[in-house]
């Protein structure tokens, strides 16, 4: 799952979610913060049955 999501993380090939959107906004991260966390970064939670993860 970790390398599909850098793969298009790196890439460009994704969708922000407007939720997402307001969750970077409000914790004031960049879009290019994002991107670099989850190309460099590590899987600490895994939802396999929503598809979601969460990656520090």
């Amino acid at each position: 799952m970790i390398d599909e999501i850098t793969q298009l993380a790196a890439s460009g090939e994704f969708r922000l979610t407007r939720h997402a959107a307001e969750e970077i906004a409000e914790e004031n991260i960049s879009l290019t913060e994002l991107l670099e966390s989850i190309i460099s970064g590590e899987i600490i939670e895994n939802y396999l049955e929503h598809r979601r993860c969460i990656a520090v």
